[in-house]
């Protein structure tokens, strides 16, 4: 059953994707005309959000029992949203790395609040989003406005992690209670089928 934490992660999933991948689909344009980095150089300062994406991804789990998905989500949400307005402040390559590792572990860390099936298609459709309207609003508004627009966005956004506090539990319910008559009195007792037998 999809219920409103799924949905709230879903959501967030998604825009992070579309930022991140609008990063990486904008940001060389942007390196070359504004810094003239070479291809190389335009490859290489990419490669923090990727390492940092990977070891977010890998710590969401361990902070998420000690603060919780909902708390894992809003900090990575505003930290996405921070350093995304940063980026266009920057003049040089160096300047880049502490935006773009910030960048990587705030997308690396939503991915553990929703289930697998919907997290996923949130991922898809964001990359799809990301990589594909990210020349158009280039060519459009231009780099800054993109980061500026993206960055307060997911700032706005980051609230809404509050409805992933009480996600439902997935855990299946197949204890039946037997009510039963002894001595005149109604007495309960819980059952769990066993193997084989149906609930």
């Amino acid at each position: 059953m999809i219920t409103i934490p799924y949905v709230t992660a879903a959501v967030i999933i998604f825009v992070e994707t579309t930022t991140t991948l609008m990063v990486f689909g904008v940001s060389p344009v942007w390196m070359m005309i504004t810094t003239k980095a070479s291809s190389w150089q335009q490859g290489v300062a990419l490669v923090p959000i990727g390492v940092d994406y990977i070891i977010g991804t890998f710590l969401s789990s361990t902070l998420m029992k000690k603060a919780g998905s909902w708390l894992l989500t809003f900090v990575g949400s505003i930290g996405l949203g921070v350093f995304t307005t940063i980026i266009p402040l920057c003049s040089d390559i160096p300047e880049l790395v502490a935006p773009y590792l910030t960048l990587g572990i705030a997308s690396g860390t939503a991915r553990d609040t929703a289930a697998f099936a919907i997290s996923v298609t949130a991922m898809d459709v964001g990359t799809v989003l990301g990589l594909g309207i990210g020349g158009v609003f280039l060519n459009a508004v231009g780099f800054f406005r993109i980061m500026l627009g993206a960055g307060i966005f997911n700032i706005l956004l980051s609230p809404v992690a509050i409805l992933l506090r009480n996600p439902p539990s997935i855990e299946k319910k197949d204890e039946m209670t037997i009510v039963y008559k002894e001595e005149n009195q109604l007495k309960t007792l819980s059952y769990r089928p066993q193997p084989g037998e149906d609930p």
